[in-house]
C-alpha cells in the first residue's frame, strides 16, 4: 500500500463526514418509507468505514517499514486531489443548470484532463462515450429521470 494513501483516505474520511453531516438535515423517513436522506447517510457512513480501513492500514504498513506515512506527498498531489473534489462540487451545483448530458461530458472530460493526464483526443472520446452511454442506458432504456437543463436534452 502507497504512503500516500493515507492521505487520500484523510480527504475521503473529510468528505463521508461531511456527506453524513449534510444528510442528517433531511428526514431519514422509515423502513417503508425511505427518506431523502437515508440513502445519503448510509453511504456516507460507508465510505467513512472504507476510509477508516484505508487509513489503518496505510498507517500500519508506513509503521511495519520505519517510514513516516506522509512521504511523498507532494503540492503537487494535493492540488491534484482538491481539483477533482472541487471539480465533483461544481458537477453539483451545474447539474440542474447544464443537464445531465453535459455536465457529465463536462464532468468527465476535467476529470480526465486533471487526474489521469489523457490526450485531448482521448478525454473527449471518452467524456462522450461515458455521457452517451449513461444517457442511454439510464435515460432511454430504464427511462429514469435526470436533470434537462438550458438544452432541454
Amino acid at each position: 500500500m502507497h504512503r500516500s494513501d493515507s492521505a487520500g483516505a484523510v480527504v475521503l474520511l473529510s468528505f463521508a463526514l461531511f456527506v453524513c453531516y449534510q444528510a442528517g438535515r433531511y428526514p431519514l423517513g422509515t423502513i417503508g418509507k425511505i427518506g431523502p436522506g437515508f440513502l445519503p447517510l448510509y453511504l456516507g457512513i460507508l465510505l467513512a468505514a472504507l476510509a477508516v480501513i484505508i487509513l489503518l492500514r496505510s498507517l500500519f504498513a508506513a509503521a511495519e517499514i520505519g517510514a513516516p506515512a506522509w512521504k511523498g506527498i507532494t503540492v503537487r498531489k494535493i492540488l491534484r486531489v482538491a481539483s477533482v473534489l472541487l471539480c465533483a462540487a461544481a458537477y453539483t451545483f451545474l447539474l440542474n443548470k447544464l443537464g445531465f448530458l453535459v455536465a457529465t461530458f463536462l464532468f468527465t472530460l476535467i476529470l480526465l484532463k486533471i487526474a489521469e493526464s489523457y490526450s485531448w483526443l482521448a478525454s473527449v472520446l471518452i467524456a462522450g462515450t461515458a455521457s452517451a452511454g449513461n444517457f442511454l442506458i439510464f435515460r432511454v432504456w430504464l427511462q429514469g429521470q435526470f436533470p434537462k437543463g438550458w438544452l432541454g436534452i
